[in-house]
């Protein structure tokens, strides 16, 4: 500690950041010395809380990988207990995000981790975005950037036979009041569920969502791509979830406005030891990037940095000291006029003072650091 407070030239609100990060990794691994320092030097339990806290948590994560998917999988396949992956429809069709998250969870020899196969389209459509178009300008052929070469394409493993909609209801079942539910693609999967279970908001412990957009789109000028990709369900979710949990909600805009420079990001590997979440982070992460910039799905909102998206959710559930700035709202409602250029737009609704028990809360502002050494933790695995 000491030589890193000599040679960094951070400031001190970073230093705190990072201090706090050292010692965690460090007391996590050492019983002997938490208990030094607690008795010794009166240090306060709750530095400690987050600690074990991920590693034990029951996540299923709900997602359509996705090169910023696979590098939220990543991080919540290494540093949490994730009970299974739902697969839905979205950045690829349903069967390459199938595919995409056998991929993944066998390069990162997490094949344990059961896979089901959700929706292959909207709930109110039996055409999905992705069978018109490939969205290969940002996620390539292939959804995982088209690194095949260091991602193997061909997996041995396969989806279960479950639905993902039946899945999440089974296991909310099993354990009520213990699910994290991380949906960082389309909603389709958790709208269905709730529809053939009307109770899973009250059975699930909090539901954490990567969408929505109120001033600045990715997919139209005004929506965000997820909600945009299923509205209905978006707004059945929003609805039926927010009378009864928290709903933890990361906005395309927050995304835009919390970067760290590539030199920050490349950084991260610089001296880390070989890993397969070290490959898969620079392999897939970098791609999508470079390939966005070529596209100019970046530059064109006149930002710099490397764009994180689906990892907030990731690092919300890891990190939740990371938030730098929150607004509490009671729910909201995205735009499903179809004639409204506006369509897929989401207004939050009755802004309020504190937190309660349910109800939204938006996340725009983080302590990036965290990020970092988040990222630093998965690989260490």
């Amino acid at each position: 500690l000491q030589h890193y407070f000599i040679q960094s030239n951070l400031s001190s609100r970073d230093h705190a950041a990072r201090i706090h990060v050292l010692l965690t990794e460090v007391i996590t691994h050492n019983q002997m010395l938490k208990s030094v320092l607690i008795q010794r030097h009166n240090i306060n339990h709750r530095l400690f809380s987050s600690c074990k806290l991920f590693y034990n948590m029951k996540v299923i994560i709900d997602t359509d990988p996705g090169t910023d998917d696979c590098g939220a999988l990543n991080i919540l396949l290494n540093l949490t207990k994730v009970l299974a992956i739902t697969t839905v429809h979205g950045n690829s069709s349903l069967d390459q995000t199938t595919k995409n998250a056998c991929r993944i969870t066998e390069f990162l020899g997490k094949e344990n981790v059961p896979v089901y196969m959700g929706a292959h389209c909207p709930l109110n459509s039996l055409i999905c975005l992705d069978e018109e178009k490939q969205f290969v300008d940002f996620h390539g052929v292939d959804g995982l950037g088209d690194v095949s070469h260091i991602i193997p394409s061909e997996v041995k493993k396969k989806p279960e036979n479950q639905t993902a909609p039946d899945a999440i209801i089974s296991l909310a079942k099993k354990f009520p009041g213990e699910i994290t539910l991380a949906a960082i693609g389309p909603l389709t999967n958790i709208a269905i569920a709730t529809r053939l279970c009307p109770e899973l908001p009250k059975l699930i412990k909090s539901l954490y969502i990567m969408g929505s957009s109120s001033t600045l789109g990715n997919i139209t000028p005004w929506a965000e791509f997820n909600f945009h990709c299923d509205v209905v369900s978006a707004n059945l979710v929003l609805e039926h979830f927010c009378k009864y949990t928290k709903v933890h909600l990361v906005s395309w805009e927050t995304c835009l406005n919390n970067r760290i420079t590539f030199d920050q990001y490349n950084s991260i590997f610089s001296e880390s030891k070989t890993s397969a979440a070290s490959t898969l982070f620079q392999a897939v992460g970098m791609t999508g990037q470079i390939a966005g910039q070529i596209a100019g799905q970046i530059d064109q909102y006149g930002m710099t940095g490397y764009l994180f998206v689906d990892q907030f959710i990731a690092l919300l559930l890891i990190h939740p000291e990371s938030v730098a700035e929150k607004k509490i709202y009671e729910s909201a409602k995205v735009n499903n006029d179809e004639s409204d250029p506006k369509y897929g737009n989401t207004e939050y609704l009755n802004e309020r003072d504190s937190e309660d028990d349910y109800g939204l809360i938006l996340y725009t502002r983080f302590n990036m650091e965290y990020m970092i050494s988040t990222h630093i933790k998965a690989i260490s695995q």
